[in-house]
């Protein structure tokens, strides 16, 4: 099944490549149609390698007519079909975010009064809490789901106003936010969609879908890469609740979010084009773009070519498997990765290719990961940015930067009093690097951040809840909750678990919440205290 795959993905390749125009691509394509295609054709009863040869006689054959006549199918279904959009270029959040943010502070007031025992009057101002959770595949996609369940216990959850994720807990956390579901419905949910690996797609009507989306791609002269392989795996694993798996989009989620009826999902992703640059950039289901940029665009917009401002197509909007793949640690795997998992594969496709893997793996290069998320630049020629004159993104995840998605929560516009940073990194030992690499990112670019001595770092990995407080009311305090001791026993490359091992995961991060609720609580109330002086008794933090 690798090998058929790896056609498949060969044959995308071969076909945007021919339709786009570029000639790099075209030089790759057909190095990849000679060496790995036409050697296997005998695998073309396949449905994967059916699926490849319809991609190809489409570009290939048929080109710009077939892929004009998909691309207006497309639009049938896209509200946005006749919506040219713009460029927000601004520091600030959007105005529906702001609305949002008004119709929130009315939900969730009865809860934090119950959560706290407190009573709120006409002029006490809320907790804005947001939660952040870690990347770490399939651990981080259960691990925070069972911290969801813990906060749940406790009357934490109806509390929040953002959760800003990275890598597998975009998974749980976005999964859920497009179902709309009670959180135990989704959990069983999750449990049995986590019983097997990102298994292939093999059923005629899913790889129907799939390839439908690949073409709609094409059709608008967008790039196609391992990641919307990859998107379209866990779209299918993840969205089975959903009629058409790869139609499930982040802009849908504003739904949920009207009249302030759920918390705002927060997704990241790091741009690393031109290389050294690094900029975070977030995903909310109303607008996608870059802090330190201030240039941000609708989310259905997303993909679309632009030029000074303007969107230049009517594309429809990306999936939303394709920004859980972006998300992914997952698949920007490194050489070592590759070599470990299809190493005989590529050894007798190309010995030569092998080698320099091989030879690769060992030095820096062997930590770099391949296979990044590309989409046209909303940003190109939009004044003196960085990357103004960039025709296309290069999108990676964000734990490659660190791994605790801080910098959307820490913008002082939206005014975060208290962030819960669920920690389910896999390289934590008696300390905690991936906030240590936080702090000192925030501090790079003036953001507030609680003081944290290197004294204090030393024991976090190990310690269930740890408040980091701050007498500055303008700075938010951090409630650090990582996995603990029982990392090891899940790793990152576990695709698979049983329904025992998802108890257990989820089990001790739930655990983790209420066996420390009363500190969690004190931790609430003096926050609370500190936001608004002088209505209750004062507490030093």
């Amino acid at each position: 099944m690798k090998k058929r795959y790896m056609l498949l993905i060969a044959g995308l390749t071969i076909g945007s490549a021919h339709w786009i125009g570029s000639s790099w691509l075209q030089d790759a394509a057909g190095f990849l149609d000679r060496r790995l295609i036409r050697p296997f054709e005998t695998y073309i009863g396949a449905p994967a390698l059916n699926a490849l040869f319809y991609v190809q006689r489409y570009v290939v054959v048929y080109e710009a007519k077939a892929l004009l006549k998909i691309a207006g199918g497309a639009q049938k279904n896209n509200p946005y079909s006749k919506t040219k959009a713009q460029v927000r270029m601004s520091k600030d959040i959007p105005a529906q975010e702001k609305a949002f943010i008004t119709s929130r502070n009315q939900r969730i007031k009865t809860p934090q009064e119950q959560l706290l025992g407190v009573a709120f009057d006409q002029q006490t101002i809320p907790l804005r809490i947001a939660f952040c959770g870690s990347g770490g595949g399939y651990r981080a996609m259960i691990g925070s789901t069972g911290f969801m369940q813990g906060a749940q216990d406790i009357g934490l959850l109806p509390c929040i106003t953002y959760f800003s994720a990275l890598s597998g807990s975009t998974w749980s956390v976005f999964t859920w936010s497009a179902m709309g579901t009670q959180l135990d419905e989704f959990v069983t949910y999750l449990k049995r969609r986590a019983n097997e690996g990102l298994t292939p797609i093999v059923k005629p009507a899913q790889l129907a879908d799939i390839t439908q989306a690949f073409l709609i791609k094409i059709a608008f002269k967008q790039y196609l890469t391992l990641v919307d392989v990859y998107g379209g795996l866990i779209a299918n694993k993840l969205f089975e609740y959903f009629p058409n798996r790869h139609q499930v989009h982040l802009s849908q989620i504003s739904k949920q979010l009207e009249n302030g009826n759920w918390f705002m999902p927060i997704g990241t992703a790091i741009n690393t084009n031109p290389y050294p640059y690094a900029d975070w950039m977030e995903f909310t289901p109303y607008e996608i773009g870059s802090y330190v940029l201030g240039a941000f665009i609708p989310s259905w917009s997303y993909g679309r070519a632009f030029e000074k401002g303007n969107s230049r197509d009517y594309a429809p909007e990306q999936s939303l498997g394709f920004l859980l793949g972006t998300f992914g640690s997952a698949m920007e795997v490194a050489i070592p990765d590759v070599i470990d998992h299809a190493g005989d594969e590529i050894k007798s496709a190309s010995s030569l290719l092998f080698d320099v893997m091989d030879a690769l793996k060992t030095t820096r290069f062997g930590e770099l990961r391949a296979a990044p998320a590309v989409v046209n630049n909303f940003a190109i020629g939009q004044g003196s940015n960085a990357i103004e004159k960039e025709k296309y993104l290069t999108l990676v995840d964000a734990g490659l930067h660190h791994n605790n998605p801080l910098p959307p929560l820490l913008r002082r516009e939206r005014e975060v009093d208290v962030i819960f940073v669920f920690d389910l990194s896999g390289g934590l030992q008696t300390d905690a690097p991936e906030l240590l690499l936080a702090q000192d990112h925030a501090r790079s670019l003036g953001l507030p951040f609680p003081v944290i001595s290197p004294e204090q770092f030393k024991e976090l990995g190990n310690k269930e809840c740890t408040v980091f407080a701050s007498n500055d009311p303008k700075t938010p305090w951090v409630i650090y909750m990582p996995l603990g001791i029982e990392r090891d026993k899940f790793a990152t490359t576990k695709f698979a678990y049983s329904t025992t091992d998802f108890n257990n995961l989820s089990g001790i991060t739930r655990t983790h919440v209420t066996a420390n609720k009363d500190l969690i609580i004190d931790a609430l109330k003096r926050r609370l205290q500190q936001v608004n002086p002088g209505k209750y008794l004062q507490v030093e933090p």
